[in-house]
């Protein structure tokens, strides 16, 4: 069924996307260059190129893991439809007779080392490199676009009228930075380790592009997908004797750019963002109530981000100022609380009622009636229910 469903989708879709390119090309054409020209739809992504890796990843199915094919196929998906509508672009460059240059411009919060690298080039690629790899080189949820530019000597006139916050002279001094600590040995040893673990080789004679790229996540941690921070090897403290629950740094960091990248424009006043660092699980928690780990009390306070085969992977927090991204599903705690008192609140519900291993109980605090859900003798939530 899959290898009839999915080659469907992304013929529908991604023909959806390539009109809507070449629309936007037509359009944004016509300012800059007089006489009319008719945009050519690229083709969709190849059915036997679609059926082949539905075939590679099969395998899942048969092992059991649903939700791993389930995230294969909506991040194949997303990359094979955006493929129609960069092609199309990619293909008018080509072909159009007023020969324009091009950039790759990333259009989220964040993008990772490798795209900036590429972005850095600016409008410097030309009609005879649309068939080279910078220009298809694109990866699992990459938001990296291809903006002609026809308005050569009013270039930044014309950049302006569609790009925002694209500055690629400040992404080539990144680049250069990273190429220079590789010529000149300005590299910590920790990177070096771990260059040597990745199988990356940081030769100071020609620098690669991996190489730079690798470097450039470890300088500037804050501003890539992909940055690795000094302590991103750190895990919270595990839960109960096993222990369990923990929350890696790495992944914490990943799942909160996610998030930024996908709700930053919508955040209202009084939203907060989750913290750059997990919450370690407390540490005077009774050994006589179902366990608390770090995993699901940061999940209580700030909400997160976990793929799952149907529904927004995104789910908020309920302290106070972090369960705007899914209002209509969260309720938070009152303004005043710190996570103390929601710490307290949920002692207090489960010193005051009945549960077993599997429960979902409600009790009142400080005039707040508090849900707890229980699954397997460990705490899976806990949130106010308001009137």
């Amino acid at each position: 069924m899959l290898l009839d469903y999915l080659p469907a989708l992304v013929g529908r879709y991604g023909g959806m996307a390539a009109a809507a390119a070449a629309d936007w090309y037509e359009a944004t054409r016509g300012e800059y260059v007089p006489g009319s020209y008719d945009a050519v739809l690229a083709d969709a992504f190849p059915d036997d190129a679609v059926r082949a890796s539905v075939k590679w990843r099969a395998g899942a199915l048969f092992e059991g893991d649903e939700a791993g094919m389930y995230r294969f196929a909506a991040d194949a998906m997303d990359r094979w439809i955006r493929y129609s509508s960069r092609s199309t672009v990619l293909g008018n460059i080509r072909c159009d007779p007023a020969r324009p240059r091009w950039a790759r411009v990333p259009q989220g919060v964040f993008t990772c080392s490798f795209c900036e690298m590429l972005a850095s080039r600016g409008f410097d690629y030309t009609s005879k490199q649309t068939a080279g790899s910078a220009g298809r080189r694109f990866h699992n949820d990459c938001d990296c676009q291809i903006v002609p530019e026809w308005d050569a000597k009013g270039g930044k006139r014309a950049r302006d009228a569609y790009l925002s916050g694209y500055d690629p002279d400040a992404m080539r001094e990144r680049v250069v930075e990273a190429a220079d600590a590789i010529r000149e040995g300005r590299l910590e040893e920790r990177w070096r380790k771990d260059a040597r673990r990745s199988g990356v080789a940081l030769d100071p004679s020609s620098p690669s592009g991996d190489a730079v790229a690798f470097v450039m996540r470890r300088q500037h941690p804050d501003l890539y997908v992909d940055g690795v921070y000094p302590d991103d090897n750190k895990q919270t403290r595990g839960s109960g004797p096993r222990g369990i629950g923990s929350v890696s740094y790495a992944k914490w960091r990943s799942q909160r750019k996610r998030f930024m990248s996908r709700f930053a424009a919508e955040k209202p006043d009084h939203g907060r963002i989750p913290p750059d660092t997990p919450l370690e699980a407390p540490r005077d928690w009774p050994d006589d109530l179902p366990l608390l780990t770090s995993a699901r009390w940061n999940h209580i306070i700030y909400g997160e981000y976990k793929k799952r085969e149907r529904g927004s992977p995104y789910q908020s927090g309920h302290m106070h100022g972090y369960g705007w991204w899914d209002a209509s599903k969260s309720t938070e705690f009152p303004v005043e609380w710190t996570p103390d008192d929601i710490l307290d609140s949920i002692k207090g519900v489960l010193q005051t009622t009945q549960y077993g291993p599997n429960s979902m109980i409600t009790g009142i605090y400080q005039g707040i009636s508090v849900k707890v859900i229980i699954r397997d003798s460990k705490i899976a939530t806990a949130y106010p229910v308001h009137a």
